[in-house]
């Protein structure tokens, strides 16, 4: 299950395909389909997210999770990490640190800078994951420690 949540909130900012809302980084975004993410980043981050949309929305048990999302990378990213912390509730459930171009991270470096576009599915939610709120925040950095990009998702499993 942490993995999955991992993939989820870590593919809402490296996956990316063809736009569908439109947004400034400190606006919350809402998908066609409900799902409620929020850009925690600022002007300055080197990647600009337009949409990420979650399907089915919310998530469900015994079921793949589809994310989509795009946006405009404004410099090549040729390092840096990927920090990752989810919750349910008031539990932490996973905390890490990623390098980027870890070899199983399915982005691979160097990120070209332009438009960013990429689809995922996660594995099947197993079926006797808990229901309830699950929150994340994924902070990414290049290897000059300047933020990429950052996200918090938030959503509900029934």
């Amino acid at each position: 299950m942490k993995l999955l949540i991992f993939s989820i909130l870590l593919i809402s900012i490296l996956a990316y395909i063809t736009p569908t809302l439109s947004i400034s980084p400190s606006m919350m975004g809402k998908n066609n389909f409900g799902e409620i993410w929020t850009s925690c980043g600022t002007d300055n981050d080197h990647f600009k997210i337009s949409s990420v949309t979650i399907k089915p929305d919310p998530p469900v048990k015994n079921s793949a999770v589809t994310i989509v999302a795009s946006g405009i990378l404004d410099e090549d990213i040729t390092g840096g990490e990927i920090h990752v912390v989810v919750k349910f509730g008031f539990i932490t459930l996973f905390k890490k640190i990623e390098n980027i171009c870890d070899p199983s991270i399915p982005v691979g470096c160097p990120i070209k800078a332009g438009p960013y576009n990429r689809t995922v599915t996660t594995p099947v939610i197993p079926q006797q994951s808990p229901v309830g709120k699950y929150d994340g925040n994924i902070v990414v950095y290049d290897s000059n420690n300047q933020e990429v990009a950052c996200v918090n998702v938030a959503f509900t499993l029934h």
